[in-house]
């Protein structure tokens, strides 16, 4: 789906942000509508998590327009952004190692939207049949990958209109990564919007319709996702090490 800026979800323009004195992202744009899948790609360093953090106000930022269904969220701190319908799953997780998976999930409940799918918890549990058999379990006492689904799950909890997922296949074994693909996957095909900060191109290729390429902290190049995955001298030329 191709975005317009009246059709725009969450519309940016113009985005820089950073971390103390360094600036890491500069002047970035681009906006997603609603149901739309896109990934922030790029090598290490490039700004795809420092891009995803500024959304949430977890950086200093500043931008022309930073937008969420018509609504500036700039001035936003996180929590009030996270209550408009955005959800964000971090890279680090950020699981409550000592509560149990169905506690985890309790946190992270929030009232149904009328504009949003709704994950009652049995729902969550249908989506990670894994978590349902673990749910009396302490969170700390789960592996990585597991502790990503929880992670998921949780952020889904709470009804979110847009995900907004930072680095999901970092660290995870080949197996744990193709259920989280194919989770993903299952989200998009829900409607939820998706904003996937990636390092992997095959995740990204599976999960996302477009795609931003980061070089720098810039938009070196935007588009089609299946036209990247498809094209080995743009591939080369943007993402290779």
């Amino acid at each position: 789906m191709s975005e317009t800026t009246s059709d725009a979800m969450l519309r940016i323009e113009g985005l820089s942000a950073g971390y103390g004195p360094a600036t890491v992202l500069h002047g970035l744009s681009f906006s997603l509508a609603q149901g739309d899948s896109l990934a922030l790609l790029g090598r290490n360093g490039a700004g795809k998590s420092t891009t995803i953090k500024a959304i949430m106000g977890l950086v200093r930022r500043e931008a022309a327009t930073l937008s969420f269904d018509g609504q500036a969220i700039g001035s936003l701190p996180p929590q009030k952004i996270a209550r408009l319908g955005v959800g964000y799953v971090p890279e680090e997780r950020r699981i409550f190692a000592e509560l149990t998976v169905a506690e985890n999930l309790e946190v992270g409940r929030r009232p149904a939207r009328s504009d949003a799918p709704e994950w009652p918890e049995q729902r969550l549990y249908d989506l990670f049949p894994e978590l349902h058999a673990m749910r009396d379990r302490r969170a700390g006492r789960m592996s990585g990958g597991e502790q990503q689904m929880l992670t998921i799950a949780r952020t889904l909890a709470g009804n979110p209109r847009i995900l907004l997922l930072d680095e999901p296949a970092e660290g995870l074994a080949p197996v744990v990564l193709d259920r989280i693909a194919d989770t993903v996957a299952t989200l998009r095909a829900e409607g939820l919007t998706l904003l996937i900060a990636e390092q992997s191109l095959g995740f990204a290729a599976e999960v996302a319709s477009r795609c931003v390429v980061l070089e720098s902290g810039q938009i070196a190049h935007s588009g089609d996702m299946a036209e990247l995955a498809a094209d080995s001298s743009l591939r080369d030329r943007l993402l290779s090490v």
